[in-house]
């Protein structure tokens, strides 16, 4: 699986949850997480059409970004945030 249909994946799930949130604030934050892996997932698919260096570069970004965001969503669910020291699996 390409990592565009992966993060796309994770994008479904969050938006399932923002639609069956009770509060109006779960469902925002959730749909928020939803916009941010889409958009994560349109920058993987442009990233995977750039010449070899430049894809390089912008995975390294990406994979900034998909820490990100997932240190939002463990916060979401009430998971402790990783240091930089914790391994980030």
């Amino acid at each position: 699986m390409t990592r565009s249909k992966r993060y796309l994946a994770k994008a479904e799930k969050c938006q399932q949850i923002s639609d069956a949130a009770d509060t109006s604030g779960t469902k925002r934050l959730y749909a928020v997480l939803a916009s941010q892996w889409r958009q994560l997932a349109e920058k993987a698919e442009e990233t995977d059409k750039k010449p070899l260096l430049e894809k390089i570069r912008q995975l390294r970004q990406i994979d900034e970004a998909e820490g990100a965001i997932r240190e939002l969503g463990a916060v979401l669910k009430g998971e402790p945030l990783l240091t930089p020291k914790q391994d980030r699996s």
